[in-house]
């Protein structure tokens, strides 16, 4: 075994059991005691799919499949040979796309279901071949579209009676 592996194993067991006998006073706790178990509640969401959500849900698609071709864009400029590469303007504006398009995800998920919401996310595997065909000229194959026709087909039929 390596010996750094096994120090640092070591230091974690001895900051674990310094926090927990700092939070768990000695003697306060029984040898019958129940393991810790941490339960989250989220709200009931009974929210319907609303134009204002499907409006948003499909902003942040069409954001994502920007974001993929930027990437594409961007791609045949990384070098990870030379780490400066990585400051790209275009990858910059692609990751900041991405973390635009997560806070608005966040928005539509306080608002509606993620069972209900997160079908959507299917329509990305034809809005990405669609922006890589208009905005990149990369050829389709007629699969990539039947394909997407299926997908879009399954979330009509996922958020069937989902709408207010």
């Amino acid at each position: 075994m390596d010996s750094n592996w096994l120090r640092a194993t070591m230091r974690m067991r001895m900051v674990v059991r310094e926090v927990a006998a700092s939070i768990v006073k000695p003697g306060t706790v029984s040898s019958s005691a129940q393991p810790l178990r941490i339960s989250v509640q989220m709200p009931r969401s009974d929210a319907s799919l609303t134009p204002a959500a499907i409006g948003m849900i499909l902003v942040t698609l069409a954001m994502l499949a920007c974001g993929q071709v930027l990437f594409k864009l961007v791609s045949a400029q990384l070098s990870f040979s030379r780490p400066a590469s990585f400051l790209s303007g275009t990858l910059l504006v692609a990751l900041a796309m991405y973390g635009a398009a997560t806070l608005l995800w966040l928005a539509v998920l306080a608002r509606v279901p993620l069972s209900v919401a997160f079908p959507f996310y299917g329509l990305t595997f034809l809005l990405v071949p669609t922006f890589a065909w208009w905005l990149l000229h990369e050829p389709i194959r007629p699969q990539t579209w039947l394909g997407g026709a299926v997908i879009l087909v399954g979330v009509v039929i996922s958020s069937w009676g989902n709408r207010a």
